[in-house]
């Protein structure tokens, strides 16, 4: 199974897990869960901070200066604020939309399999995201699944060691991103959680010249997997 499949996995079925556990826990102690604390105080407004890992998946197919698909993954980690509003109806049901936006910590480094002289560097900068989110709340829990839009800025490096030669691309890519986690209420104002996304900017096509004038002409594919701690603090009545 490839690093992509894993770490989607991984996210979703650690965001699985917690949300059974957490029916299970609201199911097992529906008499002793402070429902009257949490109760309608999903319904508002909500700033918090988030942080935890990222991992991006890139796949390169170049034509110029060098006819070679490469794949490559990255580790790092994020940490940024998020603001939204969610909208408790039908006893259980809640809609809500969220603006995010993290710092990265993000980059990539290979070697070309045809030309060794030749690596690929990559760096990711930042990650934005507005998006509506679904979810149930029972008592103090909520489980929610999110989609939405999604941005990062990200910028690719060629490299020719021998010749010194280099190519720089990229930018803000735009794309698409779904997930889901689970929420509890420490107190009516304060809540605790963990989340997995996947973000999806599709394939770019890039044409430059390097600094010694040799056409560049390739596509990139790239993805993004993360999972958060999210701190929320909840403006309720």
């Amino acid at each position: 199974m490839s690093q992509k499949r894993r770490a989607r996995c991984l996210g979703l079925s650690a965001v699985a897990v917690a949300g059974a556990w957490a029916a299970a826990v609201a199911g097992a102690s529906a008499q002793t869960l402070p429902r009257a604390v949490a109760g309608d105080s999903w319904t508002g407004f909500h700033i918090g901070a988030h942080t935890g890992g990222v991992m991006s998946q890139e796949t390169r197919n170049g034509i110029t200066p060098l006819a070679e698909v490469k794949r490559q993954s990255g580790l790092g980690w994020l940490a940024g604020l998020h603001v939204g509003y969610d909208q408790r109806f039908a006893a259980n049901a809640l809609a809500g939309l969220e603006a995010s936006m993290s710092g990265m910590v993000l980059s990539t480094n290979s070697q070309s399999l045809i030309h060794a002289p030749s690596f690929y560097l990559s760096r990711a900068n930042w990650l934005a995201s507005l998006t509506g989110r679904l979810g149930w709340a029972e008592g103090p829990w909520l489980v929610y699944v999110r989609g939405g839009y999604a941005a990062a800025q990200v910028k690719f490096t060629g490299l020719e060691t021998a010749a010194n030669d280099s190519v720089h691309v990229g930018g803000v890519r735009h794309g698409w991103t779904i997930g889901g986690g689970v929420e509890y209420q420490v107190s009516r104002r304060i809540g605790v959680g963990i989340e997995y996304g996947h973000f999806n900017f599709g394939t770019q096509h890039y044409l430059a010249t390097t600094t010694l004038g040799s056409p560049l002409n390739s596509r990139v594919r790239y993805s993004l997997d993360r999972v958060t701690l999210r701190l929320n603090y909840r403006f309720a009545d």
